[in-house]
């Protein structure tokens, strides 16, 4: 009995254990974004549809994830460590924290994305060359 426990033991270990495969790995590179100065610090969101850019002249990049530019804000000069929190998606807000190495401070940003749409060939009321404009989006189904 104590040989066929171990002979069934033996077997297990065998035919249970992986066998080691070989796998290929491939990569997809995005061309390089080529900013005009150096940077401190990038980040990305947790979705991965947002980096987040600090650059050397203080300013705070924020690019789409196909590396088109979204906007920019001057931050404090001192401050050279990024990292982002939260997640739309799950209603848990997002929040850009900026600190220094160097003093110990720490900033807190928040964003909202704001989208631009294309009007030029819309139907419209009123004047056109208007200061101002309001769009309205309507259902009529």
């Amino acid at each position: 009995m104590r040989h066929f426990n171990s002979l069934l033991l033996f077997l297990v270990c065998v035919f249970a254990y992986p066998a080691s495969t070989l796998a290929t790995v491939t990569f997809n590179q995005a061309p390089p974004l080529e900013l005009q100065q150096p940077i401190k610090a990038i980040t990305s969101s947790f979705d991965g549809s947002t980096f987040f850019v600090l650059g050397q002249d203080s300013t705070l990049y924020i690019y789409n994830a196909k590396g088109q530019k979204q906007g920019q804000t001057k931050v404090d000069p001192d401050m050279d460590i990024i990292s982002v929190s939260g997640f739309k998606k799950a209603n848990i807000p997002e929040f850009i924290f900026l600190s220094s190495s160097t003093t110990g401070a720490i900033q807190k940003i928040t964003y909202d994305k704001i989208a631009i749409f294309d009007i030029a060939d819309s139907p419209f009321m009123g004047n056109p060359d208007a200061k101002v404009t309001m769009v309205i989006f309507s259902d009529f189904q």
